[in-house]
């Protein structure tokens, strides 16, 4: 059975530069990835990456002196719950993101982050929507969601340095209470970042536009998968208590 065709790509938007493109995630998201066309070049998802990448080494690099600080009270109080082993390797760890984790850890992340998303986003375009999408053009869909990562991450650099803590939550469990937040369904409100589901909107979006599938349907279809990733996480992170997160 054919899948009924959703929005299309439109003109009037062609004319668009790469940079006003990524503008538009912001405020247009849709006429961005319609600008885009059926075939997107190389550009459209290495550029973003590469500027996603460089903003978040900048910011790792002024909240250095946070990220990797075991001296700082938000680290201490954490440090103490630890086991010699475990203080061991934390510090371990803090000193390797001082020498090279800093400027390593964006970069591979963001490319990993473009290829594992890209995947799925391909998959459930052609197993749940049959739409014969192309890697490039998932990945292009990613590429231009980063945008709004850049955003949290300038945003939450100012933060971390204000509150001298690596911990700052863009998501409802903040508004708990300690006893609260520890619970499965605190848990699950932590992972619930405003920023990702933000992007995960974003996302949806450049999946209907670039696989003509309805808005109604693949906005909705990738949020309930942003959902289950922190349901999940959340549930499984109840049956066991690993060492306080740092920096990275």
């Amino acid at each position: 059975m054919q899948e009924t065709r959703g929005p299309t790509f439109v003109t009037g938007y062609e004319h668009l530069t790469l940079a006003q493109r990524l503008l538009r995630v912001l405020h247009a998201p849709r006429s961005a990835y319609q600008a885009v066309g059926d075939e997107p070049s190389g550009l459209d998802w290495f550029i973003p990456i590469i500027i996603l990448a460089a903003i978040w080494i900048g910011s790792n690099y002024l909240t250095l002196s946070v990220l990797a600080n075991p001296d700082l009270p938000a680290y201490q109080e954490k440090w103490v719950q630890l086991t010699a082993e475990q203080q061991a390797l934390t510090q371990q760890g803090l000193e390797q993101y001082t020498d090279f984790g800093w400027y390593m850890t964006p970069i591979v992340n963001s490319f990993f982050s473009l290829a594992a998303v890209a995947l799925v986003l391909l998959a459930l375009a052609r197993l749940a929507f049959q739409s014969e999408v192309s890697l490039k053009q998932m990945m292009t869909v990613k590429a231009y969601a980063s945008v709004i990562a850049m955003v949290e991450l300038i945003v939450r650099t100012p933060l971390v340095l204000e509150a001298q803590t690596p911990e700052v939550s863009f998501g409802l469990g903040s508004l708990l209470s300690e006893e609260m937040a520890a619970t499965s369904f605190g848990r699950i409100l932590a992972g619930a970042d405003l920023f990702v589901l933000w992007q995960a909107i974003i996302l949806g979006l450049g999946l209907g536009v670039m696989g003509r599938i309805p808005l109604q349907r693949s906005v909705p279809a990738v949020v309930m998968l942003w959902a289950l990733w922190i349901t999940s996480g959340a549930l499984l992170s109840s049956f066991s208590t690993p060492p306080p997160q740092v920096a990275g």
